[in-house]
């Protein structure tokens, strides 16, 4: 099976059909045999149901009523003949031909060809009033939704012929002759049973002609013709049924695949979406940290700026002048450059420039004003003062604070 094929399968709206040979009895009633025939993987399977009763009851309770139903019309009220007839004769003519004091608007005629020569036509002939026909259809009708084909025609089965190895069916009261995969004549004989094997499958001959009308609706139903109008309208009804059934589900397939697919879309968006905001929130945490940076190294550039450290200045050379000029009996106990204006504020720290803050202790008076004396006398200071000074009288030492400018 090709791909087309596959396809076709897919789409087809037909799966299934219950075929129905309905014998008409002497009371009037009806004893019905039921096949139940499915499309399935481009073939036709099929199988006889076993049903607890022949009527119709019994029928209904093994058939969905939403069902599609072929009925086969057979026994009583049906009449069979085969004639030879020109090829321009009318249906009303052989109805005629068969019930001379007819009418023909009274009768229901299936015709089947089995031979042609010049201007004749050899045919099989199936005709039934239509009233007990109507009857028997208004009641399968009260069951079922979708009565899709009638025919009173046992003779139509070439589509199951090429299959069949028999040359002879029994059908109820009657012997079949097939030749060439063709019923060419039939015959009145005693009712005899005959099993007959399709594909692997047994059924029995009585309800080959029904099997043949399923196989028909589920292989072409578009070539299907019923003389009864309501009968095409049914299964036109049904057919666009199943189509709308059939368009439905598609569209809900379509639908989820859309749904599905968008979704797979918008999952994978969003991943990437989560993952650049991730992107973003790391780049905004280092443009924080750049900016911290560059705000530390603006506050430092000015302290540095404010300290006087970026320009060219002489600190080592003005404590090697400091070194040299302290005497033995002065010790420093402090030394700052560029001491704080203010130490007790935290914020907005402001130095004091070119100033050299020393602080210690003397032994002797006379020493230490000598020392300042020489540090005026530097050309290398440009500024002496002394800041603080006091003498302890119980140790003898002196503190102080010098402040130098350079």
């Amino acid at each position: 099976m090709n791909v087309l094929e596959k396809i076709k399968n897919t789409l087809d709206s037909v799966k299934k059909v219950y075929a129905l040979d309905v014998e008409i009895t002497a009371g009037d009633s009806l004893q019905c045999r039921v096949v139940e025939l499915t499309k399935r993987d481009g073939a036709i399977h099929f199988s006889q149901l076993e049903i607890g009763g022949d009527s119709l009851d019994a029928v209904c309770e093994k058939i969905p009523g939403q069902s599609p139903v072929c009925l086969l019309l057979n026994g009583k009220g049906i009449i069979y003949r085969k004639l030879a007839v020109s090829e321009t004769v009318s249906e009303p003519d052989l109805i005629k031909t068969i019930i001379p004091n007819a009418k023909p608007e009274e009768f229901y005629l299936q015709q089947y060809t089995v031979a042609v020569q010049n201007d004749k036509r050899t045919k099989l002939l199936a005709l039934a009033r239509k009233s007990p026909v109507d009857k028997i259809l208004a009641e399968f009708t009260a069951k079922f939704d979708f009565v899709v084909d009638v025919s009173i025609s046992p003779f139509e089965m070439d589509n199951l012929l090429p299959v069949l190895a028999e040359n002879e069916i029994f059908y109820k009261n009657f012997l079949l002759e097939i030749k060439q995969q063709k019923i060419v004549d039939f015959s009145a004989v005693t009712p005899e049973t005959q099993t007959i094997h399709i594909g692997g499958n047994t059924i029995d001959a009585d309800l080959l002609p029904a099997l043949a009308l399923g196989f028909t609706f589920l292989l072409d139903y578009k070539k299907m013709n019923t003389p009864i109008s309501d009968i095409n309208e049914r299964r036109k009804e049904y057919i666009y049924k199943q189509k709308i059934k059939l368009t439905g589900k598609l569209s809900l397939i379509a639908l989820f695949v859309l749904l599905l697919v968008n979704f797979l879309v918008f999952d994978h968006f969003y991943k990437q979406v989560q993952a650049e905001q991730q992107s973003v929130a790391n780049r905004e945490e280092t443009i924080d940290k750049l900016k911290t940076l560059k705000e530390e190294f603006a506050s430092k550039n000015r302290f540095l700026q404010q300290s006087g450290l970026l320009e060219q200045n002489r600190v080592a050379f003005y404590l090697d002048k400091l070194a040299a000029t302290i005497p033995r009996d002065i010790a420093l106990t402090d030394l700052q450059i560029n001491p704080l204006a203010n130490p007790n504020k935290k914020e907005n720290v402001e130095l004091i420039n070119n100033l050299i803050r020393i602080s210690g202790t003397s032994n002797k008076t006379s020493s230490f004003n000598d020392w300042i004396k020489i540090l005026k006398t530097d050309t290398a200071f440009t500024n002496v003062a002394i800041i603080a000074y006091e003498y302890d009288l119980k140790t003898n030492i002196a503190v102080f604070t010098v402040e130098l400018g350079y």
